[in-house]
């Protein structure tokens, strides 16, 4: 099964010029939020950004309806059905 990913920012610590990385780190979805406090040293949800993801499948953001996602990344009484 292929799987969900995110690429999260801990945005209290912006990225500059000389550093080796970004404050940043890949998550396999669903992610547990102790494990991105750990990870990334956030305290609050407000301090994650979303800056890149990996999906199974196309996200269109010029489509005026719900995007199809695949039964098995469906949560359980999920809208998507």
């Amino acid at each position: 099964m292929q799987e969900m990913r995110v690429y999260l920012l801990n945005n209290t610590k912006p990225y500059r010029e000389g550093d080796e990385e970004y404050s940043g780190a890949w998550f396999n979805c669903p992610v547990d939020f102790e494990e991105i406090r750990e990870k990334i040293g956030v305290e609050h949800e407000e301090q994650i950004e979303i800056a890149d993801y990996e999906l199974p499948f196309d996200l269109h953001s010029d489509t005026h309806t719900r995007p199809w996602i695949p039964p098995e990344f469906q949560p359980p009484g999920s809208w998507h059905r």
